[in-house]
């Protein structure tokens, strides 16, 4: 099926919360203490990251008769290296499942695992730190109840904030916007993730 993509204007808002919180908490975080320590927060090294993410359908299902809606709850994990103040590089993996697929009197629930790259640069580099990203994976779709199964790729595009609680840990929240491709390229959605980070 190819049908024409819905915008949605959840992510202009999702976005522009995010880039809010980012910008009050550097206001918010340049004590002289806390200036003399930024370092420590923009470190090179590994990193751990587990996450919840709730997804916003942007299907293309024009035409189709068929009816959709966000995920449940999924979850995710990371595992990243920061090699420069302002870089990082991550592989993550994400099971997101629930959205909801009805046709007539037919119901049923998609989910979607995706397996990718993610590169992020970093904005500020002390206690709360916004920053892009951008990144590539591969994707697999998976009906419930029936013969669907495909697989794809997806490109994202996103921005988020890490707040450090201590050196070692940090909270972070993040919206990306998934493009999804070959076999899957009617699954466009959008990402909301908030989760906890671990700093070796």
């Amino acid at each position: 099926m190819k049908f024409p993509a819905r915008a949605l204007p959840r992510v202009a808002v999702a976005a522009a919360l995010l880039a809010s919180l980012a910008s009050a908490g550097c206001a918010s975080a340049r004590s002289p203490a806390e200036s003399v320590s930024g370092s420590e927060f923009s470190r090179e090294g590994a990193y751990l990251g587990i996450y919840g993410i709730k997804s916003y359908e942007d299907f293309d299902t024009s035409g189709s008769g068929v009816d959709t809606g966000d995920s449940d709850l999924g979850i995710g994990g990371k595992l990243g290296l920061r090699f420069a103040p302002a870089f990082a590089v991550e592989l993550v993996a994400e099971n997101v499942k629930g959205f909801e697929i009805e046709s007539g009197t037919v119901e049923s629930d998609l989910d979607l695992t995706n397996y990718g790259v993610m590169g992020k640069f970093f904005i500020a580099h002390e206690r709360i730190q916004p920053y892009l990203l951008a990144g590539a994976g591969v994707a697999s779709a998976d009906v419930s109840g029936f013969d669907f199964d495909d697989d794809g790729w997806f490109g994202r595009l996103g921005l988020g904030v890490d707040a450090y609680v201590t050196e070692n840990f940090a909270l972070f929240g993040e919206v990306n916007y998934n493009r999804m491709m070959g076999d899957v390229n009617d699954l466009h959605h959008i990402d909301l993730q908030v989760g906890l980070m671990f700093r070796f």
